[in-house]
């Protein structure tokens, strides 16, 4: 069978290869850059006036942010499941 992108779909092939390192690099780069400015704000930066009544979630936030980060990197290291000896 072909999917619509031409590669080969067998049962256990995944069709999209290219999904699981896009997800994870959008993740860490949207973390890494959320928990740089939470970082920032927490460490004397200022917040907007609306955000501000906010202040105390600040490093709760950094510690969620920085799981986050860490579970991504994890999962980069990680194998998807795929057979490492069988070439698809």
């Amino acid at each position: 069978m072909v999917d619509p992108v031409g590669e080969n779909v067998g049962d256990d092939m995944p069709r999209r290869r290219w999904i699981r390192p896009v997800t994870l690099s959008v993740i860490g780069a949207l973390d890494s850059t959320a928990l740089a400015t939470l970082i920032n704000v927490a460490t004397g930066g200022s917040l907007p006036a609306p955000l501000d009544g906010h202040r105390s979630w600040v490093w709760p936030a950094i510690a969620i942010f920085a799981a986050i980060g860490i579970a991504t990197g994890v999962a980069v290291v990680l194998p998807t499941g795929r057979s490492a000896g069988r070439r698809l």
